[in-house]
């Protein structure tokens, strides 16, 4: 019934899925999504693949990671995608309080991961540029002495930097529970 509506209607299935194809394809979509954008025809099961790979991407946790240090910033990007790839997605990295309030913005993660001590602004700053919190935080910090502070900033997790691979999973642990 399915091949039948499609096959009926390829040009009004077009018509719905041209505002899709304008955002999908700015996007970190799939090989299918890409396909059926260019299509000229829309099969059942590209349609079906495109559907659960949306569906696939929308379930993950979208990430942002904020931290002064490019090396901090690239381990923590290391560590989602080698043990985590199933279930995060970064969307950014930000070298500032100010680049992670645009990005914050921008893809409205469910979980930022924090650094506390950078050059111009600090961590718990950042906080101030929203007046709702929606989104999770885990501290990242070679720091101790701001626990009490993250805990106050209703902090998800904090991590001290080296950060541990168990640590690390275990603060995963937490934001899955949540969902």
């Amino acid at each position: 019934m399915l091949d039948a509506a499609i096959a009926d209607a390829p040009v009004a299935w077009e018509k719905k899925f041209s505002l899709w194809f304008e955002v999908f394809n700015n996007a970190q979509f799939s090989s299918s999504w890409k396909l059926l954008s260019k299509s000229k025809s829309i099969t059942p099961e590209l349609l079906i693949n495109c559907i659960f790979e949306i569906y696939y991407i929308i379930m993950k946790i979208k990430v942002i990671i904020v931290d002064d240090e490019i090396h901090a910033r690239g381990f923590l990007r290391k560590f989602c995608e080698r043990y985590f790839s199933e279930l995060i997605n970064v969307m950014d990295e930000c070298n500032s309080v100010e680049s992670a309030v645009r990005s914050i913005k921008k893809y409205q993660p469910d979980l930022v991961f924090l650094d506390i001590q950078m050059p111009e602004e600090n961590g718990f700053e950042l906080l101030k540029y929203f007046e709702r919190i929606n989104f999770e935080i885990i501290f990242t910090t070679a720091y101790k002495e701001f626990a009490i502070q993250a805990i106050r900033n209703s902090a998800l997790d904090y991590l001290v930097k080296p950060i541990n691979l168990e640590d690390f999973k275990v603060a995963i642990s937490r934001i899955e529970k949540k969902r």
